[in-house]
């Protein structure tokens, strides 16, 4: 819990520099007398100035840890909303940290991914630390995270030298591997490749629906999402949780920037209606 109250400290002292104990008590819902310890035990992170007000001893850099034990998008998100978003703050220097015992489904290895490349090409300095956790590091490379993970990116303790991906890829129906989709130059298989693999793990009765639906997503992200970073599009069959995960991802305009101004234009009512 005390983890969890140090980053909601920090998020708060990014929005607020100088703010006083009992501002942040009060954020918190609760009281002065929690705070105060928190904040003087964690000297590292937290600065008070000559009238107890309170600072982030280095503002430019924020760490986002995960947790020991398993990470969806859900439970990554979660870590986010905690953080705050590295895309929104003015950071310069933007850590992950993957603790001993994490493990990381798909569906947040592709958030990470995603989210990484973003800040490069914000030009952040980026860093993921697997120092304490190389089983999840080992399951990336299989995965072929790295062989899409912007280059600038530090991976700690060390970049793989070689991809496993690469080496081992299509011998396991129950993954495939991630494919980028770029708008310049689509891979047109990879639909199929992913139907394919869910039908091998589900059942044929599977097999029309999700290619229909697999097509229309690859299909938006190839033709309207609008990024200089491509997208990509992974699976994984996780057979003791009886679950098959199919990610297609980009870092695009999104929904809202693409209906915001059709909706201006051709049903200002709608518009006028919603919050953007």
């Amino acid at each position: 819990m005390s983890q969890l109250m140090i980053a909601d400290i920090e998020r708060f002292l990014r929005s607020n520099p100088g703010a006083m104990a009992k501002e942040i008590a009060r954020h918190l819902g609760t009281q002065k007398s929690v705070v105060n310890p928190l904040l003087y035990r964690h000297s590292a992170i937290f600065l008070p100035d000559g009238k107890s007000c309170w600072f982030l001893v280095n503002p430019e850099r924020m760490t986002i840890s995960l947790k020991n034990a398993w990470v969806d998008s859900a439970s990554f998100e979660e870590a986010l909303a905690v953080a705050g978003s590295p895309l929104d703050f003015d950071c310069s220097v933007v850590e992950f940290m993957v603790p001993k015992g994490c493990k990381i489904m798909i569906d947040a290895a592709a958030r990470i991914l995603a989210l990484c490349n973003q800040l490069v090409l914000l030009k952040k300095s980026v860093s993921i630390d697997f120092s304490a956790c190389k089983t999840t590091m080992t399951y990336f490379n299989r995965l072929g995270f790295f062989d899409h993970l912007d280059g600038q990116v530090n991976v700690l303790p060390d970049r793989p030298k070689w991809s496993a991906a690469q080496v081992h890829h299509g011998n396991n129906d129950g993954v495939v591997e991630l494919a980028a989709i770029d708008h310049r130059l689509p891979d047109e298989t990879i639909p199929k490749r992913l139907k394919n693999s869910l039908v091998s793990c589900a059942g044929e009765r599977y097999s029309q629906s999700a290619f229909t639906v697999i097509s229309e997503l690859f299909g938006n992200v190839r033709d309207h999402a609008q990024s200089l970073i491509p997208g990509f599009a992974a699976l994984q069959h996780y057979p003791k949780g009886g679950k098959i995960q199919t990610v297609i991802s980009d870092s695009g305009i999104g929904i809202v920037g693409s209906l915001q101004p059709v909706l201006e234009q051709k049903y200002p009512g709608i518009f006028r209606q919603l919050d953007f």
